[in-house]
């Protein structure tokens, strides 16, 4: 399944496959997902499956932690010659530091968030992390892109 996944992301585009995917999750799990996807440049096949797997791990989260009714997918083109993919969230939000949620008390810290640190340090890019206790979640992974001719 997973090289079926990548040959979807590669055939159609990150942009497009994103769009699919944000719309059959809000539907799934009756969270309304908000895309803004700027016009992106031809994304090398290995950097558009990786940032597609992140925004899945994110979702993911979302609906599992985060009791929330809206999310926000954007990805943003950075410079110099990068990608900035942004999921957020209205939900309860957590202590990063610690796992801890607003209505949880102490987490603990999951695979999730390190697989998606390993795909960014992957593609010599970074993952932040802003989250507060009752103030929703935002998840940000920037990666550099070198352009395919």
């Amino acid at each position: 399944s997973i090289s079926g996944l990548r040959t979807q992301v590669v055939e159609r585009g990150l942009a497009a496959t994103l769009r699919e995917y944000a719309a059959e999750f809000g539907e799934r799990h009756d969270i309304e997902v908000v895309l803004d996807l700027d016009e992106m440049p031809p994304v090398p096949p290995l950097v558009a499956f990786h940032l597609f797997r992140v925004a899945q791990e994110a979702l993911a989260n979302v609906r599992k932690h985060a009791h929330c009714r809206h999310a926000w997918l954007a990805i943003r083109c950075s410079a110099p010659a990068g990608l900035t993919l942004s999921v957020a969230d209205d939900g309860h939000g957590f202590d990063p530091g610690t796992g801890a949620s607003a209505n949880e008390g102490a987490g603990r810290r999951g695979f999730g968030l390190e697989t998606m640190r390993e795909r960014a340090d992957a593609l010599g890019g970074s993952l932040h992390i802003d989250s507060r206790p009752g103030e929703g979640t935002r998840v940000s992974v920037s990666v550099p892109v070198q352009r395919t001719p």
